[in-house]
């Protein structure tokens, strides 16, 4: 039995989104179960140590040329956000407590919505037109938050310190560029 892909992302991560169009494809391709674990990508980079791109200038002028060429290279549109970061918390807290097919098609509206319309996910106006003011009040619940972070420290337990990062059983497979790996490692 083909063991399932766990995608632990958060939609502030660029290189998540682009994970997250590409893992579709792969796992239906390799006839396999995708698991999204929404996570805060903030609160990982804090527990692990690791600093965010955002805060190294160099780095980020460089992600925004190579998310920039990866995006024409693979065909998915992406246009960098007037506003990065933005805050992304309570987005993550939505995709926390719906579960299945809503989350995949509410983790694509959010992905879409930041990496091609550029709208600020961090606004809770804008969320709400998003996922609606009913998902929007319900992940604010302390128990949703507390989920959300549990699923963080569980993806920094087995050894993620950013996102995306995929583990099929105990192999972990970090960034959009390791993808290849994982399916890889998945024909074996």
């Amino acid at each position: 039995m083909t063991q399932k892909i766990e995608f632990f992302y958060d939609v502030l991560s660029p290189y998540s989104y682009l994970a997250f169009c590409r893992l579709q494809g792969m796992a239906k391709r390799l006839k396999t179960e995708l698991e999204l674990r929404p996570v805060s990508m903030p609160r990982l980079h804090e527990i692990t140590g690791n600093t965010p791109p955002a805060l190294v200038v160099a780095r980020l002028a460089y992600v925004k040329k190579d998310i920039d060429a990866l995006g024409r290279y693979y065909g998915i549109p992406v246009q960098w956000p007037k506003l990065f970061p933005c805050r992304t918390g309570r987005a993550m807290s939505v995709l926390t407590l719906v579960e299945g097919g809503e989350r995949l098609q509410l983790t694509r509206q959010l992905f879409s919505a930041y990496w091609v319309e550029g709208l600020d996910i961090g606004e809770p106006e804008v969320l709400a037109s998003i996922v609606g003011e009913g998902l929007l009040t319900a992940a604010a619940e302390p128990s949703v938050r507390e989920q959300l972070q549990s699923t963080t420290d569980e993806a920094a337990k087995r050894g993620a310190f950013g996102v995306p990062t995929c583990f099929v059983g105990e192999h972990m497979f970090f960034g959009n560029d390791r993808l290849f790996m994982l399916q890889v490692h998945m024909n074996r």
